[in-house]
């Protein structure tokens, strides 16, 4: 894209160049990529299929030139973004029968576009959409390899590059990285008594509960079964633990109905492990956080009643 905009720059005025991905499962426009004015709060914009000049063009999969910019940023939930720019020319970029993107190019001008400008991309805009295509589909394919297809959490494939690198960093910023191993509590109950698709709720769940908890410079991946990881910077381990303890809480207040109608309640064991205290490197790591998640795991279990011929029905009722 910025070899393309860098020569469509001679040929097309433009302020700012942009490109808007569809996202067929919000049936929306995701700005993938911005070149000029404005461009790091164009990036990352969401517009609705339909709305704004973008999203008519993708809609009716037809260009339009001196449209009225603002109604792209009203759509987005963003009018102040494009507060520069007055018109635009948008252009649907379709390889074969699939519409690839839509590119738009904003102006600070009233009416600096011709006929002979959109005529210029639709020469030009089989050809785009084609390279565009392959590039999208390597970068799904990509993604994919780094991506649990349950949870839609990052892997462990993911999550050893991603700690790697911290720990790298965490050496010049000299701030602490840590990791909480994290161990769905009576998984395999779940799957031994409501099924298999009870257990992958509950893990779907678990997944949702700790992307809202966790920060956005934290890490959050599926490490492999009932097992997550959180990678996060913290000053001491103090503060890790107390974040473990935070995760602990929210998914306590997760309750899961299975198919007959019981109420299943869920928690967590964790386990922190921090670099430097615990070791350098990720294995080093998930050894000593794996070791503390499992004595988390057996200091909150209740020791069995021994007392009472009732306890010991209760017991045997539940376990039923």
């Amino acid at each position: 894209m910025g070899l393309l905009t860098s020569k469509l720059n001679r040929l097309v005025p433009a302020s700012c160049w942009s490109l808007y991905v569809p996202q067929p499962r919000t049936d929306t426009l995701l700005c993938r990529y911005a070149a000029g004015l404005s461009s790091d709060g164009l990036e990352g914009l969401t517009i609705p299929m339909g709305e704004g000049v973008t999203g008519w063009a993708a809609r009716h999969l037809t260009g339009t030139i001196n449209a009225r910019a603002a109604g792209d940023f009203k759509a987005a939930g963003a009018p102040t973004v494009g507060s520069l720019f007055h018109s635009a020319l948008t252009f649907p970029l379709i390889d074969g029968d699939q519409m690839i993107a839509v590119l738009t190019a904003y102006h600070v001008d009233e009416e600096p576009y011709t006929d002979a400008h959109l005529r210029l991309l639709e020469r030009l805009g089989g050809q785009v959409a084609s390279v565009l295509a392959t590039s999208i589909q390597f970068e799904g394919l990509r993604a994919a390899s780094l991506t649990d297809s349950l949870t839609e959490l990052p892997n462990s494939r993911a999550l050893i590059g991603h700690v790697d690198q911290r720990l790298a960093a965490s050496v010049a910023s000299a701030v602490p990285s840590a990791i909480i191993m994290i161990d769905l509590d009576e998984f395999k109950t779940i799957n031994d008594v409501h099924g298999h698709q009870m257990g992958d709720i509950a893990l779907q769940t678990l997944a949702t509960t700790l992307r809202r908890q966790v920060r956005a410079s934290d890490f959050c991946a599926r490490y492999g079964g009932d097992e997550f990881v959180v990678a996060l910077a913290c000053q001491d381990r103090s503060e890790a633990e107390r974040r473990a303890r935070d995760l602990q809480r929210a998914v306590a207040r997760q309750v899961l109905t299975a198919p007959n109608g019981a109420q299943l309640a869920m928690s967590i064991s964790v386990g922190v492990a921090m670099s430097e205290e615990d070791g350098a490197t990720f294995e080093a790591l998930l050894e000593a956080a794996d070791r503390r998640m499992y004595a988390d795991k057996h200091s909150r279990k209740a020791p069995p009643r021994r007392s009472g011929k009732s306890g010991t029905n209760i017991r045997l009722a539940r376990a039923r």
